[in-house]
């Protein structure tokens, strides 16, 4: 199911409403635990999610700490998994690109800047390259890397890798 957060319920209650079975993939942002207990655990159980970063909830990803941290003295209720988790780390990473600026601040500098990064580091992500070549037709994508999970009990579990969405789109073309 393709839905953000707002589409998230109604994605679920009509999985259930029309009585499929087997496990349905949604995106990552149907994981957030708000929208998970606005449902019966029954439509969750087995749903399958693309998330941006490793689950573990005994090893953390290093950078959770400080989103938490931002989270909780400025969030107003923001729950910490959900979309804000891609918005909060294009602007951490973009940040880390402006203290590492020398000369002029402007779109073509910053432009540029990007383009040069290859396996970069980036906050709470996979590294990034932004090459414009990572995913076909989507040339200011610059980690389309993703993991999966499955919902069990309400709580996820990290069923592999990362996995490269652009590379994976490339060979079904």
């Amino acid at each position: 199911m393709l839905a953000a957060d707002t589409g998230c319920k109604a994605a679920f209650d009509g999985v259930q409403t029309l009585g499929i079975e087997v496990p349905v993939f949604y995106v990552g942002a149907c994981a957030s635990p708000n929208i998970v207990a606005s449902v019966p655990a029954a439509s969750t159980d087995g749903a399958y999610f693309n998330v941006e970063g490793p689950v573990s909830t005994t090893n953390p990803m290093p950078d959770f700490a400080l989103y938490a941290g931002v989270l909780e003295t400025y969030g107003d209720g923001l729950d910490p998994v959900g979309a804000a988790t891609v918005s909060f780390r294009s602007f951490m990473n973009l940040w880390a690109l402006l203290v590492a600026a020398d000369g002029t601040v402007d779109a073509d500098s910053i432009t540029a800047a990007l383009s040069a990064q290859v396996d970069t580091p980036s906050f709470m992500g996979h590294p990034y390259t932004c090459d414009r070549e990572q995913f076909p037709g989507l040339p200011a994508m610059c980690s389309p890397q993703q993991i999966m999970v499955q919902m069990s009990d309400r709580q996820v579990t990290q069923i592999g890798d990362w996995i490269d969405v652009g590379a994976v789109y490339a060979a079904a073309r």
